[in-house]
């Protein structure tokens, strides 16, 4: 599986002397080199409000974070079991996130077998190589990985109902808010005569 770990400060080339200048090769001559510099880069970024260090609890310390490949998605997963996703804002000019999603992964659980209490800390995340819409992660705690599948739903809600009962087999609403009257012979005359209510876009989840 592809890593996208953050990268840590890399020191030199040769053990715990990253200052020699030369280096012996195996026929005894002495050859010289560039000694290279270390490189690394760090993100700093407060999310949500700062509340008083009395309000956290042990669930809310975040115990993992993982980039996906692109750089453009983080995920972080905390000691109570949550995972939440952030995204590239790209409406900022600087590096900045924001909120995308948030879920429940794991729950703490019993092992009967080995007379223990797993605890819900996510201990690892792993985004999987992205191959359509859809965004695929792994995350995982002391016995159970997960596979998750994050993708954006259209949710619909009706907006208006042009149904007729007049219409239909089974006949009008009786009066005075009674029943419906049966017209076991009443049939559709055409398709153009079959209605449904119509859907409209109300929110993105």
């Amino acid at each position: 599986m592809p890593s996208s770990e953050i990268v840590a400060p890399h020191h030199g080339l040769l053990g715990d002397d990253s200052s020699d200048e030369e280096l012996v090769s195996n026929s005894g001559q002495r050859q010289s080199f560039e000694p290279r510099t270390s490189r690394a880069w760090h993100f700093t970024q407060c999310f949500g409000d700062k509340g008083d260090v009395e309000d956290i609890t042990e669930a809310d310390i975040i115990s993992t974070v993982e980039f996906d490949q692109t750089g453009n998605y983080l995920a972080t997963g905390d000691k109570g079991g949550r995972v939440v996703l952030f995204e590239r804002n790209e409406t900022k000019k600087t590096c900045e996130y924001k909120f995308h999603t948030e879920f429940q992964s794991h729950e703490p659980e019993f092992d009967y077998l080995k007379s223990l209490e797993i605890e819900e800390k996510i201990n690892k995340i792993k985004w999987c190589r992205r191959q359509n819409a859809s965004h695929y992660l792994l995350s995982t705690n002391d016995k159970t990985i997960k596979l998750w599948k994050v993708f954006e739903k259209s949710l619909k809600v009706v907006a208006e109902n042009n149904l007729s009962s007049e219409l239909t087999p089974g006949g009008a609403i009786g009066a005075n808010g009674g029943g419906p009257v049966r017209y076991p012979h009443q049939h559709f005359r055409s398709a153009a005569d079959l209605k449904f209510p119509r859907m409209t876009h109300h929110d993105t989840v």
